[in-house]
């Protein structure tokens, strides 16, 4: 739809030309908020820059090559014809360029004007070999696109009025207004209803703080509330307070062009929406209803809404620094003129009445010859589509002899609300700008501005004040660049200045596959990619309501270490619909092993019901217990769990190090990473009484242990629950283990009430439940030779904090390597091993002495993780080469080629490496890349430029395949029924989550059956293979 939405807003009916380049499909934001997970971005924008290059026929507006483009050299389309062959573009060469193809008349050389999307027109099918070389895969022959044909807007909703509406209960009232005094009026009589615009932040409210509003107001509608003016002989710019964000940001950039340098307010506020959120965002987000409700978004930290929660914002300092005027109307007063300088007065609170609504904004143009310059920042973890850290927008004015008569410095991010740096501004106010004195005390007076302590909210002080710091700094240099204050002593530093602009991306693939077979190797889209792009794929939530069906609703512990006091469901039963609850009674005595609670979000009880609300009326009392929460309070209160690995090699370290000429100590830690799946945890449950039997339907990689569980806590036999998955929406290793409680829990509330019961785990409750990586802490020490050949290593334990790098001998520490478990082992002790498995990396290491060990923390229970431990030692690797090379003044490209493996040489835990080609790879990639003259190149401008760093790596990797700790895993099986008319129904243990196993799979059917590959079918995988193992992407 996004792609749909740009071809249609890059036609020009008057020219009849696409205004359509490669720069608008990646560069302006049109795809921002479609998310992909496991294929990458690649794919996508190379199907939408197909549009550029040859299905419009070469009638294309090519648009300007950025600087950085001209000076790569990249090649890009400039109103050129297409090819007319369907091609790819891919740079290495796609498979449709062939004289064939090449011979072919070009779109625009067809007998045809008309221009397709396709450039397949001409073929309803297309013969290849994967089935035999006589089957057919059918083509679509789309439809000429011819934009005056477009479905035009239905004329009876032109001419349809619209009119308040209201509706609602006795809980809820909703009210649609159409003229501001109705909005007024409804303010008056419900001061504390919830103004509605686009409704993403109202959604967030509700869904996860639980707010509730008894009344609503939706003001989209309100067409005075809208609307953009100019109006230069009054000097001043008025905006409706309703005003959509998407056309904001287009009449801004119109209103730039119209005014020229008097407009420059109009583009800082078209940049900051550029890079405020997407377009999917934007266009139903409104610049505010009230201020308090005013940009309608995604983050928690927008526009206006939330730029008193903190004052952070990206609209609000730019408000502030331009003296824009608030227009509010109460009821009771009527219009009056409020500064947005008053606006905010403290932490959430505002000089406006409760049933007041903003009408307008009010900004002031300067005059049409004046020496004021204005800039705005905004510093994020991304450029696009975040959430600011700090932004600021200055505004300063000089005179002819270069002095300050009127500055603006305002900044959000360091205040509870948007701020003033005042004690900067009063030092500036008066002085001569680029005058290094003036300078030093402006930074002088602003550290007395923003006094921002280590447990401020939000954390980063240090870094916060920093970027205050920085963007004056820059805007210092800004305004003496654009108004020419140079003098021969003082000069502008043009690269402090200059705008990192985000380049056109590129990449090429070769299509030759010299291990093709018949069916199998053939590169073929995934058998169900159609039905998951439109949307017709069926996952766990998508099934069908069954008659009778209750939702389960998890009931959290709110405490990481407590024991439970009391739990009172009377609140929560009074609700309509409420049908029971499960608790600790509902187990059999040998599966119950309820204790303390050992973590925030603990699953205390699960509601029955069919309304998800009712579980945040149960009432829990709880005693507190300390909590232990990190490593470093673990290693402290010596909590650990029963697994201690140990993997040793070689010598004794004690021996080893004497004989290093260099011994290196060091901590390197890494956090863990929460998982963003597009389907969250899931699982419906539906019970047969008169067997005893159960349909188990989850959206887990573990069938057997799911099938296992939910025997045990339902007593029946394993032979009696049926387990099923369809397609996962993502797993990577978090629907290994922990999504069989969500199963299993449900299990026992159907064994309750004989009746089918579902849930769906929404994002904050997948995130704290489900568990998440591991974060690791390893403390090292290293021994090495002068040349930097490893000779020892020992992961070392040291007082946390410290890191001793020195030369010479160092006494032997105890060896120690540390993950945070959570409250259960879970799959910790795996990830451990195969953690220390590869610190290794790909580097021999004479002697070696690792021992890990598994903390025991009140936080969620941590398991398989993308990885599973690899990253972590393999990072850990990293870390102690790169302090070596440091230290030893030496590349780590060249440290890293000396202490490679070499063919037969044993790892740590005595596997002999066979097939080891990781030395000639990287031979031939930095031949194939020219990566040591692009290393110089870096060298080079790193040397040359002070403010901006580039950098390039080169890092050997190798990962162990199978399960390598638990061996009596690594089996699979597969059942296959073949029928009278010939199709084939493929039975398996592998569980699809979007890796395209099935289709591997239905390939190597086709293959050793010598049938068309249609021919195969795989259903949704089952117990039907029985006793399966846990799927992971590496050995699915």
């Amino acid at each position: 739809m996004s792609l749909y939405a740009l071809l249609w807003n890059s036609y020009d009916p008057v020219t009849r030309r696409y205004m359509l380049s490669e720069e608008r499909v990646e560069l302006e934001g049109v795809l921002e908020g479609n998310l992909c997970r496991c294929t990458g971005y690649k794919p996508i924008l190379d199907a939408a820059k197909s549009f550029v290059r040859e299905d419009l026929g070469g009638v294309v507006f090519g648009g300007k090559k950025s600087k950085a483009q001209a000076e790569l050299g990249w090649n890009y389309i400039s109103g050129t014809k297409g090819s007319g062959t369907g091609s790819c573009g891919r740079p290495s060469g796609c498979c449709k360029y062939t004289p064939a193809a090449a011979a072919k008349p070009s779109a625009d050389e067809s007998s045809s004007d008309e221009m397709e999307i396709s450039s397949k027109r001409n073929k309803a099918t297309t013969e290849v070999d994967v089935l035999g070389g006589k089957y057919s895969f059918p083509q679509f022959n789309f439809k000429s696109y011819e934009p005056h044909t477009e479905i035009i807007y239905p004329p009876a909703l032109r001419k349809y009025t619209k009119q308040p509406i209201p509706y609602g209960n006795e809980k809820k009232v909703w009210f649609r207004p159409t003229a501001i005094e109705q909005l007024t009026e409804l303010k008056h009589v419900y001061p504390s209803a919830k103004i509605v615009a686009g409704s993403s932040e109202v959604q967030v409210e509700v869904k996860f703080k639980h707010e509730k509003y008894g009344v609503l107001v939706y003001v989209g509608d309100i067409e005075g509330l809208k609307g953009f003016s100019i109006d230069e002989e009054k000097g001043e710019v008025v905006i409706g307070g309703n005003t959509s964000l998407t056309v904001l940001e287009k009449v801004c950039l119109e209103g730039h062009k119209k005014l020229g340098r008097r407009g420059f307010v109009l583009e800082v506020i078209r940049k900051q929406l550029r890079y405020f959120a997407g377009r999917q965002v934007c266009s139903p987000a409104w610049l505010l209803d009230r201020a308090d409700v005013a940009v309608d978004s995604e983050y928690c930290y927008a526009c206006w809404k939330h730029c008193y929660r903190p004052a952070i914002s990206d609209l609000n300092p730019v408000l502030i620094a331009f003296d824009t005027v608030l227009t509010a109307w109460p009821k009771t007063r009527g219009e009056f003129p409020l500064p947005m300088k008053e606006f905010f007065v403290a932490y959430q609170t505002m000089a406006l009445s409760a049933g007041a609504i903003i009408k307008k904004l009010t900004i002031p143009l300067p005059a049409e010859v004046t020496r004021e310059v204005i800039k705005s920042y905004k510093q994020a973890k991304r450029k696009d589509d975040d959430i600011a850290i700090v932004t600021a927008r200055f505004r300063v004015v000089l005179d002819e002899s270069s002095v300050v008569t009127d500055i603006s410095l305002a900044y959000g991010g360091m205040d509870p609300k948007t701020v003033e740096a005042k004690n900067t501004m009063e030092a500036l106010l008066g002085k001569k700008w680029f005058d290094n004195t003036v300078l030093e005390d402006a930074m002088a007076a602003m550290e007395k501005d923003f006094l921002l302590g280590f447990t401020v909210p939000g954390g980063m002080p240090t870094y916060r004040k920093t970027l205050a710091f920085s963007f004056l700094f820059r805007f210092w240099h800004e305004v003496t660049a654009e108004l020419e204050l140079e003098t021969q002593v003082q000069q502008v530093d043009h690269e402090v200045i200059e705008e990192i602009h985000h380049g056109i991306s590129y990449g090429s693939r070769g299509n030759d596959n010299p291990y093709e077979q018949r069916v199998v190797g053939k590169q073929i889209p995934h058998l169900p990619s159609l039905k998951q792009t439109t949307g017709e794929a069926e996952y766990i939530d998508d099934m069908p309501n069954i008659d009778g069906q209750l939702f389960g609703a998890l009931i959290l512990s709110k405490k990481a270490h407590a024991k439970l006091v009391k739990v009172n469901f009377t609140p929560a039963l009074q609700v309509p619909d409420v049908i029971g609850f499960v608790d600790i009674k509902d187990l059999d005595d040998e599966c119950n092993l309820w204790g303390r609670l050992r973590k925030a979000s603990h699953s205390l009880r699960r509601i029955l019901c069919t309304r998800m609300a009712a579980a945040q009326l149960v009432d829990v009392h709880y005693e507190e217990l300390p909590p232990i929460l990190t490593i470093s309070e673990v290693i402290a209160a010596k909590s650990f769990f029963a697994h201690r690995k140990m993997l040793i090699r070689g010598q004794p370290t004690a021996e080893a190090f004497k004989d290093s000429d260099c011994v290196y100590c060091g901590v390197s830690r890494m956090d863990g990473q929460e998982y963003f799946y597009a389907e969250t945890n899931a699982a419906a449950v539906i019970p047969r009484p008169d067997d005893e039997e159960m349909e188990v339907w989850s959206s887990t990689q573990n069938i057997m242990e799911t099938q296992e569980f939910v025997s045990q806590v339902t007593g029946a036999p394993s032979s009696r629950i049926v387990t099923k998955v369809k397609m996962m929406g993502g797993g990577f290793g978090g629907k290994e283990s922990r999504s069989v409680q969500l199963a299993y829990i449900l299990a026992v509330a159907a064994k309750k009430v004989g009746r089918p019961i579902r849930c769906m785990l929404s994002c904050d409750e997948d995130m704290m439940t489900p568990s998440q990586r591991n974060p690791f802490q390893a403390h090292w020490k290293v021994g090495v030779s002068k040349e930097g050949m490893l000779k020892v290593l020992d992961a070392v334990g040291l007082p946390i904090g410290h890191a001793d790098v020195s030369f010479g001998i160092i006494d032997p520490l105890d060896a120690d390597v540390y993950n945070n478990a959570g409250y259960s082992q879970d799959l910790n002790g795996a990830v451990m091993d195969r953690a220390l498995t590869h610190m290794d990396r790909c580097y021999w290491i004479p002697h070696v002495d690792l021992r890990g060990h598994i903390c025991k923390t009140n936080t969620h229970s941590n398991t398989a993780f993308r990885g599973f431990g690899t990253p972590q030692g393999q990072y850990i690797a990293e870390c102690i080469l790169t302090a070596i090379a440091d230290h030893l003044k030496m590349s780590v490209d060249e440290l890293r080629l000396k202490n490679l493996y070499k063919e037969g040489q044993l790892t740590p835990f005595l596997q002999p490496l066979e097939d080891w080609h990781v030395p000639q790879i990287i031979t031939q990639l930095k031949a194939e890349s020219g990566y040591d003259a692009r290393v110089q190149q870096v060298e080079e401008f790193n040397r040359t430029h002070k403010w901006k760093k580039r950098g390039i790596s080169l890092i050997p990797t190798k990962f162990g395949l199978s399960f390598a700790t638990t061996v009596h895993l690594n089996q699979a099986g597969a059942l296959m029924h073949i029928y009278h008319d010939g199709s084939v129904l493929l039975a398996h243990d592998g569980t699809e989550m979007s890796q395209g196993l099935y289709t591997k799979m239905c390939q190597i059917a086709a293959q050793e059956l010598n049938c068309p590959l249609d021919a195969i079918f795989t259903s949704e995988t089952s117990n039907t293979v029985a006793n399966t193992s846990p799927k992971k992407t590496c050995i699915s």
